[in-house]
């Protein structure tokens, strides 16, 4: 029997369409990054891909990558210096409380539906769309190679 593959094209479609429609009440970029296992600390990991994703050129220097090792049950969030500018600090606090509680209580497809919700909520009240608009990277999830 063939293992259940940890997202389908279904959810990735899904999760797409997701951002694509946060990202019209937002001029912030959301982004996110799956892989087995992180070794070390998710949060330098998480670092280190959003550097690699470009998260760190969008134009209003508000990129945000959820990051997820999903074997070891590891996650991170990181945002560009212009949502650590605006953004409380129990912002990014909460949100790790309820990211914790989503991947405990959903499937990752469902958990990472209701983050990209929650994000796309919280960033539109400091990051409201602006004209234009444009959707400066891609909304695909990226996985490890």
């Amino acid at each position: 029997m063939a293992d259940r593959p940890l997202l389908t094209d279904e959810d990735q479609q899904q999760l797409a369409d997701l951002i694509a429609a946060c990202e019209h009440q937002t001029s912030a970029e959301i982004k996110i990054f799956l892989e087995p296992w992180c070794w070390g600390d998710p949060l330098r990991r998480a670092r280190q891909k959003f550097k690699e994703l470009h998260l760190h050129r969008t134009r209003l220097r508000n990129g945000l990558l959820l990051y997820v090792a999903y074997q070891s049950h590891r996650f991170a969030v990181v945002g560009d210096e212009g949502l650590c500018q605006k953004l409380p600090p129990q912002f990014w606090e909460h949100l790790r409380d309820e990211l914790i509680e989503l991947f405990r209580k959903f499937p990752l497809a469902e958990a990472l539906g209701h983050a990209i919700r929650r994000c796309g909520r919280e960033l539109s009240h400091y990051f409201p769309a602006v004209s234009p608009n444009p959707n400066e990277l891609s909304n695909t999830i990226e996985f490890a190679q």
